[in-house]
């Protein structure tokens, strides 16, 4: 189901909040992280 989405393919990430640890101190969880890049590689 497609929800205001401005691209022609959806990505779906399924994973466990836990697993989404920090890599960095301060820093976001790696999956955070992840899903920052695709986002950013798909708006270019």
């Amino acid at each position: 189901m497609r929800v205001g989405s401005s691209f022609e393919r959806d990505i779906f990430i399924s994973y466990a909040h836990l697993d989404n640890e920090t890599l960095i101190e301060e820093g976001h969880g790696w999956v955070s992280a992840f899903q920052s890049l695709v986002r950013d590689l798909r708006a270019s």
